[in-house]
């Protein structure tokens, strides 16, 4: 197609372009358009055809696979209107908008992928690199306010407890393209659901692996060195030059065999973590054997012989149908009186009330747990009341750096799929 001096549009000085296009996922913008166009009867027609849906969008005299989804102004008069029905060389006044450069500051402006950010307290970094390449809109973290403004985005930044469901996606509507959640796990987030409607999913593994190992060697210190009960002594004066040799003794970690459930990267970070200490033995277990397990010098046993031999039973795996509910009451029978079960994966993969019982009954010796069912957790529940049980609100990946890189991650991740690029940490 030659290129003309002059677009069609009046006042428009562009020289470059050969037609220009109004984004079909930003009606807004050719409804600007639409405000100085002449005459007025055109207006509406133009308008009925694209909201009912009776305008063939995209489809010039060539049939451009580029101008899909587009609603398309092009400069060559005798391609205008004939197959797309709602192209124009009416007349234009130049009124609010500026046509200086049609192309350039009306459609390139405007066909900025949307974004949802749902969660207003989501590190700055994300913002920024969205806001560079996106229009974003931010709402709260709770289930009303995402519904009520996550219709016609084309990507979601998912940082919610919230469950993002069918009817969450319905509400979105079609046009959503990109979910990049900022966490590791994601079963609040209906994957199937997600993976039927063609939207590629992220989420940022990797980055909290440090931060979460962490927080299992403090739970695993507090309870084995009985953190709950010395400070309790303090706050009710029964420490005293009267306590004996006896007194507040716990269990060590040097020496002892750690069972690991699940040694994936947050898995093999802890057992890493914990070499420091002079562990005599690891013990891993999962569906298979795993080459990185012999590399750590860890041995790769059945569940069963794990939760028999380890002095602490560490949880590290994803909420799933199979590990739902797997530390129960048969499991916590099988350990050690004497064992310590640290839980940093999902609550769900315990059975809270068998925990409970296992605790009050000293059939284990404690338990850390930084994950619970529900969260958060009622400030009167029995777990609290349990001397021999250390809870943590879920802040097994709260520092600074670790918040601040799975934002920029999950960040990344969406403008990636939005340019057709792989994602960083895809998971659809």
């Amino acid at each position: 197609m030659p290129k003309i001096k002059k677009c069609c549009v009046q006042g428009c000085t562009d020289e470059t372009s050969t037609r220009h296009r109004f984004p079909m996922r930003d009606l807004d913008l050719f409804d600007n358009w639409l405000q100085i166009i002449q005459p007025r009867n055109w207006q509406q027609l133009t308008r009925h055809r694209i909201y009912e849906g009776s305008a063939k969008v995209g489809a010039d005299g060539n049939d451009h696979n580029e101008d899909q989804g587009f609603i398309v102004l092009d400069d060559v008069p005798n391609k205008l209107a004939e197959n797309t029905q709602i192209l124009t060389l009416q007349s234009t006044q130049k009124n609010s908008i500026n046509f200086k450069r049609c192309y350039s500051t009306i459609t390139e402006k405007m066909s900025k992928f949307k974004v949802l950010v749902a969660n207003s307290s989501v590190p700055q970094i994300a913002h920024d690199l969205l806001k560079a390449e996106c229009d974003v809109r931010v709402c709260e973290a709770e289930r009303e306010p995402i519904l009520q403004n996550i219709r016609g985005v084309d990507a979601l930044f998912w940082s919610s407890h919230h469950k993002l469901d069918k009817e969450m996606l319905d509400k979105a509507g079609p046009q959503l393209k990109v979910i990049g959640t900022m966490s590791a796990g994601y079963d609040n987030i209906d994957v199937e659901e997600i993976r039927k409607r063609g939207i590629k999913f992220g989420n940022t593994p990797g980055v909290l692996n440090d931060a979460v190992a962490d927080m299992t060697v403090l739970l695993a210190l507090m309870t084995s060195r009985r953190y709950l009960e010395g400070r309790e002594s303090i706050e009710k004066s029964t420490w005293s030059e009267k306590n004996g040799p006896q007194w507040l003794l716990g269990r060590d970690l040097s020496g002892s065999t750690v069972g690991i459930v699940g040694l994936g990267n947050i898995g093999q970070t802890i057992l890493s973590r914990l070499k420091c200490f002079k562990v005599e033995k690891f013990l891993y277990t999962g569906h298979k054997e795993k080459p990185e397990g012999k590399c750590l010098s860890a041995h790769f046993v059945p569940m069963d012989t794990l939760l028999q031999e380890s002095d602490f039973v560490i949880a590290s795996v994803p909420l799933t149908k199979s590990t739902e509910g797997m530390f129960n009451a048969e499991a916590f029978s099988k350990m050690k009186k004497t064992a310590i079960f640290i839980n940093v994966s999902r609550g769900g993969i315990v059975n809270q009330p068998d925990l409970v019982g296992a605790l009050k009954k000293n059939q284990i010796y404690a338990a850390g747990i930084d994950v619970m069912t529900p969260e958060p957790l009622p400030p009167d529940h029995e777990l609290l009341k349990l001397k021999n049980c250390v809870v943590t609100p879920h802040m097994g990946s709260a520092t600074i750096n670790t918040r601040n890189s799975m934002a920029e991650l999950a960040a990344k991740n969406i403008l990636k799929a939005l340019k057709g690029e792989p994602m960083i940490a895809p998971v659809v």
